[in-house]
């Protein structure tokens, strides 16, 4: 009875830090643009309420045209990832991450805002759709339009955990109200395993 009450404790506890993802769509869905500093300002209050989330990231759908602004864009923020190059970064097995100048797909869906930025340096510019571990997950979600997320996976931030994409669309407006809505980017949740177990097992002690 008792074990039972905890992995309902945990399980609540993970959807409630999820509810974060579905903020931040609402937060884009009511926006022209976001900014890096808008994004930062509020996911950081999301944060706070939600003890589960490592963080809380942008992640565009960027077309292989629009790359080279999309990576001057990250250099003029002044922001350079734990690896030392601005820029885009393709996982491989050879080399993990790591910055290759020549295209490698027609869409990228790279780590562009990141908060908090301390701590999460290391995801900034990573092409997730990249990732073995994370592609499925990805196409999921943009098959689906729902959330998805990853099983356990080792994080560019060097700690085991799970993420979870949440598809953010644009706007269907009078002058396109025909056109289907596109996929603007991903709303991505970086969720550490056991700061959710703890958090739910001290809300489940304290009752």
């Amino acid at each position: 009875r008792q074990a039972d009450m905890r992995i309902r404790s945990v399980i609540n506890e993970f959807e409630l830090n999820i509810e974060a993802l579905y903020a931040i769509r609402a937060f884009y869905d009511s926006s022209v643009f976001v900014d890096r500093d808008e994004f930062s300002q509020f996911a950081s209050l999301l944060i706070q309420r939600h003890n589960g989330v490592q963080a809380l990231e942008w992640v565009p759908r960027v077309s292989a045209v629009k790359r080279p602004e999309f990576e001057r864009a990250l250099i003029d923020y002044g922001l350079e990832s734990a690896h030392g190059q601005s820029g885009f970064k393709r996982w491989t097995l050879e080399k993990g991450w790591h910055r290759q100048t020549t295209d490698w797909a027609e869409y990228y869906f790279p780590v562009f805002y990141v908060e908090p930025y301390q701590g999460n340096e290391a995801a900034l510019g990573i092409d997730l759709a990249s990732s073995p571990t994370r592609a499925p997950s990805i196409n999921q979600a943009l098959t689906s339009g729902k959330l998805s997320m990853t099983p356990p996976i080792d994080l560019a931030q060097g700690v085991n955990g799970i993420l979870a994409f949440l598809p953010v669309y644009s706007k269907i407006t009078d002058t396109n109200a025909s056109a289907e809505p596109q996929v603007l980017g991903l709303a991505t949740g970086v969720f550490v395993i056991g700061s959710i177990v703890q958090s739910a097992l001290e809300k489940f002690s304290d009752t």
